[in-house]
């Protein structure tokens, strides 16, 4: 009887049609894949490519028969005369990866590896950041002595599975006491809503969120944000797509009848990715963004979701809340 490996095919992807023609099969490959998060879905990768598109597509997928059993969503970026291998998304994805079927992971992690040692011709470097900690690839490879694997962010996360007592013992104690007066304050405007996008609110909802995401970073002189055209685009794209796909978690909380804060994140396999968030500035005092925070673990915890990923960055309000320190991963060879 022949290996499943000996039955393995893998196909070279180097044009945006190719890229845009697999996605029917992308799609479906994405859901017998336990470990794909929204990241690794067509609607965040192929969108992300037609609106930035900063390379050469190198994206391989692995065949089983007429099944697809595993992709490499790769491209080539030109640094300064560099030819480096790069995750399709990079820079704005907190948990790159590649796919692979559950029962066919050792096969395609080694056909990947193959392909790369023996087409170095093509590339000068290869550069893989901010991998998931659920990949296969920290798994496999982190042994391999032409590799260099490491941790690369921290990215924290609450375990929600513990019910919300737990949960809110081991939040930091002053902050949960801010956290329970400023529901309070807000409660104090009017009557307070928290609610959760459907496909039919997108729109209207992602375009309030651009506004308070870039007034609530301005207001604390950040830089970054969302001013940026073709970035808006994308989001909104991917968002719609995603929701489509019942994997979008847009939430929306209100007072008195005015938009007080917007939390935009994903859902898939139980858990919840908190990529970013605003608030009006007007309520500030009122830290919205932390009731809203709120609400939406609360909407975890009664949906059965079991962790609150607070995705990649260290930043201090994430651990008030309680946080266990995760990491996404590097792969670098030379």
């Amino acid at each position: 009887m022949l290996s499943s490996s000996q039955m393995i095919y893998l196909e070279e992807i180097t044009s945006d049609w190719a890229l845009e023609s697999i996605q029917p099969q992308w799609r479906k490959l994405w859901e017998r894949c336990e470990r794909a998060g929204p990241f690794q879905t067509p609607a965040w990768l192929w969108n992300w490519w037609k609106h930035f598109a900063p390379g050469k597509i190198l994206t391989l997928a692995i065949h089983h028969d007429s099944r697809l059993v595993g992709l490499a969503p790769f491209y080539i970026e030109n640094e300064n005369g560099i030819k480096v291998v790069k995750f399709i998304g990079t820079g704005i994805t907190d948990y790159n990866d590649i796919l692979a079927e559950d029962a066919f992971e050792e096969d395609v992690v080694e056909i990947i590896y193959e392909y790369l040692i023996t087409h170095q011709r093509l590339w000068d470097k290869c550069d893989l950041s901010d991998i998931s900690p659920r990949s296969v690839l920290v798994e496999s490879l982190s042994d391999y002595v032409e590799i260099d694997m490491g941790k690369l962010h921290v990215c924290p996360f609450v375990d929600v599975s513990l019910g919300r007592q737990s949960v809110l013992g081991y939040m930091d104690a002053v902050h949960r006491r801010k956290l329970f007066k400023s529901v309070r304050m807000l409660e104090s405007l009017g009557k307070v809503e928290f609610e959760k996008a459907d496909l039919g609110d997108v729109d209207e909802w992602m375009e309030e969120f651009f506004l308070l995401h870039n007034a609530s970073r301005a207001m604390r002189n950040l830089a970054g944000g969302m001013e940026c055209e073709k970035l808006r685009a994308f989001h909104l794209r991917a968002a719609k797509e995603l929701a489509e796909q019942e994997l979008l978690g847009l939430f929306r909380l209100t007072a008195g009848g005015r938009t007080a804060a917007i939390i935009y994140g994903f859902i898939a396999r139980g858990v919840f990715y908190s990529y970013m968030g605003g608030f009006e500035p007007d309520f500030a005092k009122f830290s919205p963004g932390n009731v809203a925070l709120l609400h939406v673990l609360e909407h975890c915890m009664k949906s059965g979701i079991r962790t609150f990923d607070f995705l990649r960055g260290d930043e201090k309000y994430k651990f008030l809340w309680g946080s266990q320190r995760g990491h996404n991963y590097k792969l670098r060879m030379n």
